[in-house]
């Protein structure tokens, strides 16, 4: 029976670990240490939600009726995915991602293009909605909302 929650330094750690003894090009910036390079992938990261957190769920039972328990970490598979994505980056992409999380906008392994180079990006918009304060970046969207429904509506 698992009873042991899964840790996210110690899953990530070791997969890093595998990548770096096949001789894997290393990410731009990521520290050595596969401890050290989990650590500072996690701080690159969004932080954990509560819906993210680990639960123990149980398989469908087999045929001798046997449900076997097994842990489900959310926030774990998005640290692992997000990790996986980035080291297949190109090293200019790798630097976006780097530079934008230290300006506190996250990347959850979306296109970059549609996290960064396109008008309208993660990145643009989640800087605007910073600057303007979360209720007015609403009221300014809903704004950009009815007025793109009513040029839809007048044109039919």
């Amino acid at each position: 029976m698992q009873s042991n929650q899964p840790e996210i330094l110690k899953t990530l750690s070791q997969a890093i670990g595998q990548y770096k003894q096949k001789g894997l090009s290393w990410p731009y910036d990521m520290p050595e240490s596969p401890i050290e390079a989990a650590k500072w992938w996690v701080s690159m990261q969004e932080k954990q939600g509560y819906t993210e957190k680990p639960q123990m769920k149980k398989k469908k039972p087999d045929k001798d009726g046997v449900a076997e328990p097994y842990w489900e970490a959310p926030y774990i598979n998005r640290i692992m995915y997000t990790w996986d994505k980035f080291t297949k980056l190109k090293r200019m992409d790798q630097q976006i991602i780097i530079g934008c999380a230290q300006e506190g906008v996250y990347w959850r392994g979306d296109d970059m293009n549609i996290f960064y180079h396109n008008d309208h990006s993660i990145y643009e918009e989640t800087i605007k909605m910073k600057e303007m304060g979360i209720k007015a970046y609403k009221n300014d969207a809903i704004k950009g909302i009815k007025s793109a429904l009513s040029k839809v509506t007048s044109a039919i």
